[in-house]
C-alpha cells in the first residue's frame, strides 16, 4: 500500500520554445534534414537460376540484348516489361520500381542508374537476381529540407525534451524539500497538496498510475513499510512514493475466496474443454483437411488472405503469435503441431496459399529496413544508458521518516 505523488508530464504548461532555439537546432543538426537524391526506374528482370552454367547465362544475356534492341527501335518498355519482366511484384506495373537512393538497391544497379540520364536505356545489367534493362525515368535531386518545412517538427521536438527536464527538476526540487522537512506528509502540509493513496495490490495486480513495468515493480516491493522511493519513472512522469503498509505473502482462508475460486475453477474447466475441442479439430485436420474436418463438426473457417511477414496480425485478423505460428506453415507441413492460443481462445491453423516476395522490391527497401532497425535498437541502447545516468543522479532515503 503506497502514498505517492505522480509528476505528470502534462502537468507542465509552460514549456514554450522560441524562434532562435528553434533556428539553433536546425543550424547544428542540418544533416538531420538532408533528403538524398532519389531517382525512380523501371526494369525488366530475366532471371538466372542458382545452378545456372556459363553458356546458360550468356543465353539469358542474348535475350536481355534482344530486348533492348527493340526498346532502342521504338517499341514501349512498359509493354515489354509486362510480356517479359520475371519480377512479379513490377512487371505487371510495367517495371515500375518507383524512388530510391543510393544504398537501397542492388550495387551493380544502383551504379548504372546513377550513372543514366532521364529517358535513358541501360544495357544489361548483371546482378545475384540476373539480367536486368532499366530506364531512368525521373532524377530527384538531393536536398536540405527548408526551416519551414521542419519547423513543426523541431518545436515538437524540443518542447518534448524541455518538458521531460522541467518535469525532472520539479521533481528532484520536490524530493530535496521531502528530505528538508523530515516526512512525506510534511511537505504535503507545507505545500497544501493532498497525497494519493493506493489499496493493498500485488505485483501481478497493480494500480493504474504504476503500470506494469517489472523493474519499477521490483524497486517498489524491494521498499519496507516507512520507506520513501528514490524519483521514479512512470509513463509520462515521475512517481515519488512512500510504502504505508506491506504485507508477506498469505492464503487467505476459503470462506474468504470462495466464489472466486467458483469462477476461476468454472473458467479454466470451460478453458480446458475448449483446448481438447481444438485439439480434436486440429488431429482431423491433419488427416483430412481443414476444411473438411470442420465441415464434418458443423464449423466455419476463416481466412486471413494473404499477409506479409511483417504484418504482424495477419490483416488485424490474428494476435501476433498466432500469426506468427501461420507463417511457419508450408506446403509439405499444412497444419502446426499443436493449436495456437492466445488469452482464452484457440485457433485451429491450416495452410492455403504462399506468393513469392516481390525480389526488386525488397532489394529496393532491405538497406532502409535495416538501417531503421538499427537505428531503433540504437535508440534504446541511448535511452537506457541515460536511464542509468539519472538512476545514479537520484537521492536514495533508505531510514524511516
Amino acid at each position: 500500500k503506497l502514498r505517492y505523488l505522480a509528476l505528470k508530464e502534462s502537468d507542465i504548461d509552460d514549456a514554450n520554445v522560441t524562434d532562435p532555439e528553434i533556428e539553433a537546432y536546425y543550424k547544428d543538426h542540418s544533416n538531420e534534414y538532408e533528403v538524398k537524391e532519389r531517382r525512380r526506374a523501371r526494369h525488366i528482370l530475366l532471371k538466372i537460376s542458382e545452378d545456372a552454367d556459363e553458356d546458360s547465362i550468356e543465353k539469358i544475356q542474348k535475350k536481355a540484348k534482344t530486348i533492348r534492341d527493340q526498346i532502342e527501335n521504338g517499341e514501349d518498355f512498359a509493354d515489354l516489361a509486362k510480356e517479359n519482366s520475371e519480377d512479379v511484384g513490377s512487371a505487371k506495373n510495367g517495371g515500375e520500381l518507383g524512388f530510391f537512393s543510393r544504398g537501397m538497391i542492388e550495387k551493380p544497379f544502383e551504379e548504372a542508374v546513377f550513372s543514366m540520364k532521364e529517358g535513358e536505356v541501360s544495357k544489361p545489367v548483371l546482378t545475384r537476381f540476373g539480367w536486368h534493362i532499366i530506364e531512368l525515368e525521373e532524377i530527384e535531386p538531393g536536398r536540405v529540407k527548408p526551416l519551414t518545412e521542419v519547423k513543426e517538427s523541431i518545436d515538437t521536438r524540443l518542447k518534448d525534451q524541455k518538458i521531460k527536464n522541467m518535469i525532472w527538476d520539479r521533481a528532484n526540487g520536490v524530493y530535496d524539500e521531502i528530505i528538508q522537512l523530515g516526512s512525506f506528509s510534511a511537505y504535503a502540509e507545507q505545500n497544501e497538496i493532498e497525497l494519493k493513496t493506493t489499496e493493498l495490490f500485488s505485483q501481478k495486480k497493480p494500480p493504474d498510475v504504476i503500470g506494469s513495468d517489472p523493474e519499477l515493480l521490483k524497486t517498489l516491493f524491494a521498499l519496507n513499510s516507512g520507506e520513501l522511493s528514490s524519483l521514479l519513472h512512470i509513463h509520462q512522469g515521475i512517481l515519488i512514493a512512500e510504502v504505508l503498509e506491506k504485507k508477506a505473502p498469505y492464503l487467505p482462508s476459503l470462506e474468504d475466496v470462495k466464489e472466486q475460486v467458483k469462477e476461476d475453477f468454472a473458467r479454466e474447466k470451460a478453458k480446458e474443454l475448449c483446448r481438447l475441442k481444438a485439439q480434436k479439430l486440429l488431429e482431423a485436420s491433419k488427416k483430412q483437411g481443414l476444411e473438411a474436418a470442420a465441415k464434418d463438426k458443423g464449423l466455419k473457417i476463416q481466412q486471413t488472405g494473404l499477409f506479409k511477414r511483417t504484418d504482424k496480425t495477419a490483416k488485424g485478423k490474428l494476435p501476433p503469435a498466432v500469426a506468427q505460428v501461420g507463417l511457419s506453415l508450408y506446403q509439405g507441413k499444412a497444419c502446426p503441431d499443436e493449436v495456437a492460443e492466445s488469452g482464452n481462445i484457440f485457433y485451429v491453423l491450416a495452410f492455403k496459399e504462399k506468393k513469392d516476395a516481390d525480389i526488386a522490391g525488397f532489394s529496393a527497401q532491405k538497406d532502409a529496413i535495416t538501417k531503421r532497425i538499427l537505428e531503433e535498437k540504437q535508440h534504446t541502447l541511448f535511452g537506457d544508458w541515460l536511464k542509468h545516468l539519472r538512476e545514479r543522479a537520484s537521492i536514495k532515503q533508505v531510514t524511516k521518516i
